[in-house]
């Protein structure tokens, strides 16, 4: 078969500096690799990288990035060694980058196109494309092996084609699995391997190949891994949205595979009204292009342009972030935030009339002139500030709240007087300037009882309080063994908690019907074994993973059941089968995400001088991050909850049609979401008053 390879007549984005001298930094190792390859794989190989047409004739085609390579030049020079020792791991991790895509293009099946030119499976056929690449993998071995350092560069190397295979072998599953059922967290674990696992093993090597220990390019591996997973994101929106001619593929590459990428997934699991029509138009069994255009049309109305753009911007930032921690010189760390910024961009940054060791003045151009699809990742945002982490979002508008009523506020503190839940003096005036009280008037600002709301409030923060002293082994279990008793038959209460808790609950169930009191007797038991979990957790030592922690907290920080007791307070009682709906389920959830993570945002400080669990360590640990990085994480995890749940709230009138409900029926759902609105607003605002959450007023 006779292939003519016609050059794009795009122009291609202008390369930084660091790129040009990584590839003269490898290019000699590549060839001397290549020249011990069979004739017949090494012209197979050499087309690939560029270097020769179908035939073996040279030519100037449009080779790799060599960004691997050129973060191994950076890695040695950051190390402050000879980086000429570091030639090996760059010739090897640009071998192992193109034995990746020689297998993937076969994997992929229907990838035609690479670099402008046919794939080499389709030039050479599956069989010697395979063949070709496994040599490639060879051959990277064998040049590490030869180096001084052999045992651990080996060891390191090995390690990250694992964690890069353990991606490819995960990846047919998202795309076998419905979009709607697949974990986000599991698919941005994918894209760290493919594309942030060869990176960072290049940062290693350069670092360990010029005799430093590995944990001096430690940090460097944590910039490249969330690079990597910043450029499968603007990856997926390429081989979607991509200029054909800049990607080197044909548009719309991925639905035509029928690839279960990032904005595929967000969108289907977006809970929009058009949600079926995606899934029903990408079922089709032929895609013409009106579908194709469709298709991709809808992804960006439903989100799911939008979250891949988040996902980059988000582990670019992060990347960036890293470099911040990392003592080098500052023009290494200049051409490294410069590598990152490409990796993920396409573009070139730094300064314009910074000359480069080229001689030459360094390219700039806006985005739309380099990036094979309109993306839109903040390009002049100072990315890498992150030591003052902006707050959660809150797009809800501010509402009015009552004051506290001066007898309101006064019968609450008898209450708890009474009960000996509070000792006056000292202890009352702690509690007041807490401004616990007044979170009644933020959270239930319809409140028909504001008393009850108020002694609800107060109980639930008591409670908190003593399960908090488990640390010094002060708490006792039956005291939560009693509370659980109470929801189902009375008795006498032995501890001031569970005596007050008996009040509450009397009043509670006060006019309300058996199907409610059921439920909200099953929120409570929820509220009272997550908080006993954290207890025992605590007292053993244990640390949860972070989404152990938002399953814990889901149950222990109370929000679902005053969700219902929202309902007691204002009047009104959601049918049970309506309650139930996924709708509202969805609602509650975001809701009440919004309000753990930014109660975790908000104690952080607090949390960790109390050696308390908390999600921003557990995402440092996790992630490798510091704790500006972490809690920017967990601010954006917030951020999306909230948006999700203003999403869901406009289509409430859909909602009540969809379900054919009463105009009564309607009248108490919409009452409930504002109720769970003035939650989610309320406890965002009353955040800004309390000194509950500074460190050392508890």
């Amino acid at each position: 078969m006779d292939f003519v390879t016609t050059p794009s007549t795009v122009s291609q984005p202008p390369l930084p500096d660091v790129i040009h001298r990584a590839r003269d930094f490898a290019r000699s190792g590549l060839e001397e690799a290549l020249s011990r390859l069979h004739p017949d794989l090494a012209r197979i190989c050499g087309y690939y990288f560029g270097w020769n047409d179908v035939e073996g004739n040279p030519t100037r085609g449009r080779g790799s990035r060599s960004l691997q390579a050129a973060l191994v030049m950076l890695a040695a020079e950051a190390s402050g060694g000879d980086p000429a020792d570091a030639v090996p791991g760059a010739v090897a991790v640009e071998l192992t980058h193109n034995f990746s895509l020689l297998h993937d293009d076969i994997a992929d099946g229907d990838e035609v196109v690479r670099r402008d030119r046919p794939t080499a499976w389709l030039a050479f056929g599956a069989g010697p494309a395979i063949v070709a690449g496994d040599a490639l993998l060879n051959e990277a071995v064998r040049v590490l092996a030869a180096t001084a350092n052999a045992a651990t560069a080996v060891r390191v190397f090995t390690d990250g084609v694992d964690h890069m295979i353990h991606a490819w072998a995960s990846e047919p599953t998202f795309d076998r699995a419905p979009a709607q059922d697949i974990r986000l967290d599991a698919y941005l674990d994918c894209c760290r391997g493919k594309g942030g696992a060869l990176l960072g093993t290049g940062a290693l090597l350069g670092t360990i190949l010029c005799g430093k220990p590995v944990h001096d390019g430690e940090a460097l591996r944590r910039a490249a891994h969330h690079a990597g997973t910043a450029w499968q994101a603007v990856n997926d929106l390429e081989n979607i949205w991509g200029n054909a001619a800049l990607v080197g593929k044909p548009g719309f590459q991925d639905l035509r595979l029928r690839k279960n990428t990032l904005p595929v997934i967000a969108a289907v699991q977006s809970g929009h009204a058009e949600v079926p029509r995606l899934r029903a138009l990408l079922a089709q069994e032929t895609l013409h292009e009106p579908d194709l255009q469709a298709a991709a049309d809808l992804l960006e109305r439903l989100g799911g342009k939008a979250a891949a753009e988040e996902v980059a911007r988000t582990h670019l930032g992060l990347a960036l972030g890293v470099l911040e921690t990392v003592a080098v010189p500052a023009r290494v760390r200049e051409d490294l935030a410069e590598l990152l910024q490409f990796t993920v961009t396409r573009r070139p940054g730094g300064d314009a009339g910074r000359p480069g060791d080229r001689g030459e003045p360094r390219a700039t151009s806006r985005p739309s002139d380099f990036l094979a699809v309109d993306v839109n990742l903040g390009i002049g945002r100072k990315q890498n500030d992150m030591s003052h982490p902006a707050p959660p979002a809150m797009p809800l508008p501010r509402q009015e709240h009552p004051p506290v009523v001066d007898d309101v506020r006064e019968a609450h503190l008898s209450w708890l007087h009474r009960h000996g839940l509070l000792s006056p003096g000292a202890a009352t005036d702690r509690y007041l300037k807490t401004r616990v009280p007044d979170i009644a008037s933020y959270c239930d600002p319809g409140s028909g009882s504001p008393l009850l709301s108020s002694d609800v409030y107060g109980w639930v923060f008591q409670y908190d309080d003593y399960m908090d002293n488990a640390a010094h082994g002060t708490v006792d279990p039956a005291v939560t063994s009693e509370l659980v008793s109470i929801l189902h038959h009375p008795l006498t209460p032995t501890h001031p908690l569970t005596a007050a808790f008996s009040d509450l609950w009397d009043r509670l169930r006060t006019g309300m019907s058996d199907a409610w009191c059921h439920r909200m007797a099953w929120l409570w038991q929820e509220y009272l074994h997550g908080n006993y979990t954290e207890t025992a957790d605590r007292r053993e030592g244990r640390v949860p993973t972070s989404s152990e922690h938002l399953r814990i907290k889901d149950m222990s920080i109370s929000v679902h059941a005053m969700f219902a007791v929202a309902e007691r307070t204002g009047g009104f009682e959601v049918p049970v089968e309506v309650w139930h709906a996924g709708y509202l389920a969805a609602l509650r959830h975001h809701a009440a995400r919004h309000i753990i993570l930014t109660n975790d945002i908000r104690s952080f400080d607090q949390d960790v001088a109390a050696q308390r669990v908390n999600l921003v360590s557990l995402i440092m640990d996790e992630q490798e991050l510091t704790s500006a990085q972490a809690m920017q994480v967990v601010t954006q995890q917030a951020d999306r909850h909230v948006h999700e749940f203003c999403a869901l709230g406009d289509r409430l009138g859909s909602f009540c049609d969809r379900l054919s409900l009463a105009r009564d029926t309607c009248h108490v759902v919409r009452r409930h979401v504002e109720s769970l609105r003035h939650w989610v607003r309320g406890s965002y605002d009353w955040y800004d008053i309390t000194n509950r959450y500074t460190a050392g007023t508890r």
